[in-house]
């Protein structure tokens, strides 16, 4: 069942600097979905990008360096800066 908490305006886009494969990508989607603030997520491989709310950023980060240690979360609109 899917469940959407928020609005899709109360999320951002992030982009993922590191290397990792589309396996530990799937497998990274998995593991932030189950969190109920973040909801149903999904990675784009091709751009490495990622949408979550921003106030997640620090515990998805924690998920997905556990999976893949190295990634790095920055938000799209920080890396212009």
């Amino acid at each position: 069942m899917f469940r959407w908490f928020g609005k899709k305006k109360d999320r951002d886009e992030f982009q993922i600097e590191g290397e990792f494969c589309e396996h530990c990508a799937a497998k990274m989607e998995r593991e932030l979905s189950k969190i109920i603030e973040i909801g149903q997520t999904k990675i784009n491989y091709e751009l490495k990008t990622i949408s979550l709310p921003a106030t997640m950023k620090d515990q998805a980060q924690a998920i997905m360096e556990r999976i893949e240690p190295g990634g790095v979360l920055v938000r799209v609109d920080e890396e212009a800066s």
